[in-house]
């Protein structure tokens, strides 16, 4: 099955966030990009590349701080 921008997105953040590259943890990783593009799109008035894009590089940030990484820790297998 061919994989779309979230999942590759998914992976590379995991991978660059020393998480597990496991399915679990791409359809998680990638089921919250996918929302919080769509949240972002709505309420700032982005197209979806953009709010994408946002997101992305949002999420690649919180990987490197303290209280969001708890988070994404209590979500994703290291």
């Amino acid at each position: 099955m061919k994989k779309d921008k979230y999942e590759d997105a998914a992976e590379r953040l995991l991978i660059n966030g020393q998480y597990k590259l496991i399915n679990k943890n791409v359809r998680w990783m990638s089921h919250s990009l996918r929302s919080r593009t769509k949240s972002l799109m709505r309420y700032q008035n982005l197209n979806e590349k953009e709010a994408f894009k946002e997101i992305v590089q949002t999420t690649q940030d919180a990987l490197s701080t303290t209280d969001f990484r708890k988070y994404y820790d209590n979500n994703l297998v290291s």
